[in-house]
């Protein structure tokens, strides 16, 4: 049989290379690709299976560590993982066959087709990544703010909260609304606060959840810097603090 006719060969720098710009999924492919060239279906099917989980669970993962853990480890190193791991397995299990097959005249796979399928890893990852973005936020998005006054001083009970020892974004709210009311702070500017936090927060996750750095300039200060740029109200930085000092009073009784 004609050489030229059959499966081609992603060579292991073809694979890294893809790997470190479009993520885990092409790294997946290639690899199972590999084997199956190799007639080695088990180990292709195992690829798939295994790196398919791994790849999304991961991001969930990561994006459910708390925010001084995530915030302490390099960025560099969620881009590296997927590296190490495609390094890994190509060394310890295709290497000597990728060497074997190009020598015995099987032509390797054009570099142009391992970058269309980098870059459509590359589009999966990043709809991932908004995908667990909106569903970590939509409990804030949702809120409607005229809602809060009435739930504040209608609904929320404080005596539940170390019963149910569970966050919930309103209780949050009137948490800290009763601390500060005397202050002339209203349930909407608290929401406005904590809003913006959890905006940020997704951003920064998103920075390092992402092979691309991020670029937006509102991340390279602090966040009660990112709250006062953004907001809609008129909170000073002494009452943006106060008001994510409390809660994080609010999080101890919750967690």
């Amino acid at each position: 049989m004609d050489k030229q006719n059959l499966r081609k060969i992603y060579s292991r720098n073809q694979i890294i290379a893809a790997t470190f710009f479009g993520g885990a999924f092409v790294a997946i492919y290639l690899i199972a690709q590999n084997f199956i060239t190799f007639r080695n279906k088990v180990a292709a099917k195992k690829t798939i299976i295994i790196g398919l989980v791994g790849s999304l669970i991961i991001p969930v993962v990561i994006f459910l560590i708390p925010d001084k853990l995530v915030n302490s480890i390099p960025s560099a190193l969620f881009s590296f993982i997927p590296v190490f791991i495609s390094y890994s397995i190509v060394s310890n299990y295709q290497s000597k066959n990728i060497e074997e097959y190009l020598k015995n005249g099987y032509l390797q796979a054009s570099s142009l087709g391992v970058f269309g399928k980098t870059l459509i890893s590359f589009l999966i990852n990043v709809i991932i990544i908004i995908i667990i973005i909106v569903i970590g936020t939509q409990n804030f998005n949702t809120i409607d703010n005229e809602y809060l006054t009435k739930y504040c001083n209608s609904i929320y009970k404080e005596s539940a909260i170390l019963i149910n020892q569970k966050y919930v974004t309103e209780d949050s709210i009137c948490f800290i609304f009763r601390r500060i009311e005397n202050k002339g702070s209203s349930p909407n500017q608290i929401y406005d606060v904590l809003n913006l936090k959890h905006d940020y927060l997704a951003k920064i996750r998103s920075s390092r959840n992402s092979l691309v750095p991020f670029t937006d300039n509102s991340l390279r200060y602090d966040l009660v810097s990112y709250i006062l740029d953004n907001q809609t109200t008129s909170l000073s930085s002494l009452q943006i603090k106060e008001i994510l000092q409390l809660e994080e009073d609010y999080l101890k009784l919750t967690y």
